[in-house]
């Protein structure tokens, strides 16, 4: 997660300004930059993947690490093909760009293909920064102001002639999967370390070509840290690419002012708290009830549930760092069980608060994609007091989601009871007097199965091009925010999937054709009563036998189909008032 005295966690995702053309889109909560870390070293887990010449471009070690383990594509496409259908323009920040571990390792060029982008198709993603260009972001983040400068989103020559070097610190930079801890981080002798290592190095500025900046800043940091030389020469290589594809008209850039509107955490902590809440009850209630040999001498079973929630407001704050150590400090993950799944429960609602906040800020649709995994394993190792969201455990799986978003989909009764939820497409009948005294926000919650994100993921990318032409009518009305769509989008991707090979045929002959022997046995029977013929009833078992023998085998498969999406793990798409 990248930070510095102007954090990106506490500004970097405010409105554009009115000299601005902003594009509405959608942000994808999965692509936070800590997200991608912690989700990249969780596949990593799994195959004991030597990550330790990632990034050196000439080892060639990311390109065959990325074919050997598809797992990486994958997920990245899953997350990307499902945000995609909801809304044709994605929205990234630009820390999720530079310091993004799938966005670094894949770039820009396989994951336009990974959408099936084709020469006639706009341009699918969106980065917004802090300064008029990509690169003056990336300068001005690296390169801190002099003492008596303060820091601006665009510094002058003069600025930047007195600017002191300022190597980003490891356990900072998420893609340098560094096992730095927060205390080494906050030790002022590491941060000195570091600058006086690189002081003889040239400063970059505004007047170099882009190559040049990303070269020295490249350079900066393996002195600054003792890295072999090329050691971050990929990243180097990745951030020119970025920059080509935007003055290549592929991707686009939008310059975003951060001090037009600062990020409203309160306004979504209060509208989602009372869920939160319950959450938190119910979690009580089981460990009280289940192990209590395991909390007999915890504080938290006092009786007075009012004394948890008294906590939340002083614990969130707009650095999640600063949050993260909080929670930790207050709920020790490695003390006792019910330390851990609070530990869990209140970071995922932070982590759910915070990328729900910057969505609203952004003016964007929000989504957080499950991609469902089928694998038996599931996260049993202990989390780490510096990482909460990590675990020492090696078997990490991806089967995992955010915990209060699992609570939501499981839950709609609250949603709607504590939450002003509804249609996009109701709003605009809804009386204009009564809008304008209620300032409480209409929220659409949706949710897709989580079994479809991963249909889209497996895909090739010539067929999720074609899916998206022959599901385009699906795809418009899911787009215009129509709730009822979303299962006709969960069931043309399982269609989508589906395989046929001549013994898949050939027992649909065999069901039909015994269902036709029972049915024409029963209508022989029927046949020879007299009194069924006297009633005139024989002569409809005809049309109702062939209506069964046609009607009923489809009935019977989209019926399991619907009760295996209904039963899957979801995707949630957050559509908030004003989109």
């Amino acid at each position: 997660m990248l930070t510095n005295s102007t954090s990106h966690d506490t500004c970097a995702t405010t409105s554009l300004g009115p000299q601005s053309t902003i594009s509405s889109g959608i942000r994808i909560s999965n692509l936070d930059s800590t997200e991608q870390q912690l989700m990249w070293a969780s596949i990593a887990s799994e195959y004991d993947i030597d990550l330790a010449k990632f990034w050196d471009s000439s080892s060639h070690s990311a390109s065959q690490i990325l074919h050997a383990y598809p797992r990486f594509y994958q997920y990245l496409a899953g997350v990307l093909r499902t945000a995609y259908l909801k809304d044709t323009v994605i929205v990234c920040t630009w820390p999720e760009i530079i310091d993004g571990f799938f966005m670094l390792a894949i770039g820009p060029t396989d994951i336009l293909k990974i959408l099936g982008i084709s020469y006639k198709d706009p341009s699918p993603l969106v980065i917004r920064g802090n300064a008029p260009t990509f690169v003056q972001t990336i300068l001005n983040f690296f390169v801190a102001p002099a003492k008596n400068d303060k820091p601006r989103y665009f510094k002058t020559p003069n600025e930047l002639q007195r600017a002191a070097i300022q190597p980003i610190l490891p356990f900072l930079l998420s893609s340098s999967d560094s096992k730095q801890t927060m205390k080494d981080e906050m030790n002022p002798s590491t941060y000195m370390e570091s600058n006086s290592d690189a002081s003889n190095f040239s400063l970059p500025t505004e007047v170099d070509l882009p190559s040049t900046i990303f070269r020295k800043i490249r350079i900066l940091h393996e002195q600054a840290y003792r890295l072999p030389q090329n050691s971050l020469s990929l990243i180097e290589q990745r951030w020119n690419e970025w920059n080509q594809a935007i003055e290549d008209g592929l991707i686009r850039y939008e310059f975003f002012p951060l001090d037009k509107h600062p990020l409203s955490l309160k306004q979504t902590l209060s509208e989602y708290q009372p869920i939160c809440e319950h959450h938190i009850d119910e979690l009580l209630d089981f460990f009280k009830g289940s192990h209590s040999g395991d909390n007999s001498n915890n504080p938290l079973f006092s009786g007075d549930k009012d004394y948890l929630r008294s906590y939340t407001e002083n614990i969130f704050t707009l650095n999640r760092s600063e949050t993260f150590t909080k929670i930790t400090e207050k709920f020790p993950p490695t003390h006792s069980l019910i330390g851990r799944a609070l530990n869990d429960a209140y970071t995922d609602f932070y982590q759910f608060v915070y990328q729900l906040s910057i969505a609203q800020q952004h003016g964007t649709e929000w989504i957080s994609v499950k991609l469902e995994n089928n694998d038996d394993n599931t996260n049993s190792g202990t989390a780490s007091p510096e990482h909460p969201h990590e675990s020492t455990n090696s078997a990490i799986t991806t089967d995992t989601q955010n915990s209060f978003i699992e609570y939501m989909s499981s839950h709609p009764e609250l949603s709607q009871k504590y939450l002003r939820t509804g249609m996009k497409s109701n709003t605009a009948h809804a009386d204009k007097n009564n809008i304008e005294k209620d300032t409480t926000r209409i929220t659409t919650l949706q949710f897709l199965a989580g079994s479809s994100s991963k249909i889209l993921s497996e895909m090739p990318a010539a067929s999720f091009t074609e899916f998206c032409y022959t599901s385009r009518e699906s795809i418009k009305q899911w787009r215009q925010g129509t709730l009822k769509h979303v299962e006709d989008i969960d069931y043309a991707i399982s269609r989508a999937s589906s395989t046929h090979t001549r013994s898949d045929d050939f027992a649909d002959l065999k069901r039909g054709g015994i269902l036709a022997f029972i049915l024409a046995v029963i209508s022989w029977i029927v046949d020879q009563s007299k009194d069924i013929v006297d009633a005139g009833l024989g002569i409809w078992m005809a049309p109702l036998i062939a209506l069964v023998v046609t009607v009923l085998p489809e009935a019977i498969n989209l019926i399991h189909e619907w009760r295996t999406l209904k039963s899957d793990t979801h995707t949630l798409v957050i559509t908030p008032d004003g989109r």
